[in-house]
């Protein structure tokens, strides 16, 4: 396949899923070096649209492609070396050692592993090796999934609410590592805003089939969108280091 690039593409996609028409002729062009997150209400396609980035649907017209190749024109063994893909709450058919599970993407070696979840210690999955997948709780399943999705230094994540079940302190260091991730492109879908806004380099806002707007968080997360999109009444603190959104309300009844 080539030199690895920096492009994951979108042209002109639509998603369907059942009757339904989930994304409708969405195109964009995901930059590497970047986090990008899917910010959006339930029902609006940020699971969908990442399940077509990393091959697990087929566009109903248009095209998901990866350094310039579809994605359905990649190996599965190629493919898995390119993402690192975390989906939600996927269960696992067999139920394997934790150690084990993580050790497949390094040969079966477990040493190996461990070499490379070091750098992932705010996941605490050395205590899990010996547990089979089915004793864990849902944030421990998540601390795993994650790790196998991380591990294997793929160019590319996909993460789907990958801070889901998990507690404060080990999701702000996830995004932590996310951001010193810089030879990475990250894209992901998120609920909770103010993470979106304090961690991500750019935001699409997806609602009712299409791509709402994009760009840096305080160019997208502005007052109408709030209101008009998510139902919410929020503004950015001015004068913070980093990026702060404040949610002050609901902005209409639920």
């Amino acid at each position: 396949m080539g030199e690895v690039g920096e492009r994951v593409e979108c042209r002109d996609v639509t998603l369907i899923r059942g009757q339904n028409v989930v994304i409708d002729r969405l195109t964009h062009r995901f930059e590497h070096w970047r986090i990008t997150a899917l910010v959006g209400p339930n029902g609006s396609g940020k699971s969908t649209l990442l399940k077509a980035l990393y091959g697990y649907l087929v566009p109903s017209s248009g095209a998901v492609t990866l350094e310039g190749t579809a994605i359905p024109d990649w190996s599965p063994q190629a493919l898995a070396q390119m993402l690192g893909v975390c989906p939600q709450e996927a269960e696992p058919s067999l139920d394997f050692q934790v150690g084990r599970l993580l050790s497949l993407r390094h040969g079966g070696n477990l040493q190996k592993a461990w070499g490379v979840l070091v750098d992932l210690d705010f996941l605490d999955l050395r205590p899990l090796f010996t547990r089979n997948l089915s004793s864990l709780s849902g944030g421990e399943r998540q601390r795993v999934r994650l790790g196998l999705a991380l591990s294997g230094r793929s160019p590319w994540l996909i993460l789907d609410e990958p801070s889901y079940h998990l507690d404060l302190s080990t999701a702000w260091s996830l995004f932590g590592y996310l951001e010193s991730r810089r030879e990475t492109g990250v894209i992901l879908a998120l609920h909770d805003l103010p993470m979106a806004a304090r961690f991500c380099h750019r935001l699409i806002v997806l609602q009712g089939k299409e791509m709402v707007v994009t760009g840096a968080p305080r160019e997208v997360l502005t007052g109408e969108i709030l209101q008009r999109v998510f139902g919410l009444r929020g503004e950015f603190i001015e004068g913070s280091e980093e990026p702060c959104l404040q949610i002050q309300g609901v902005s209409r009844a639920e």
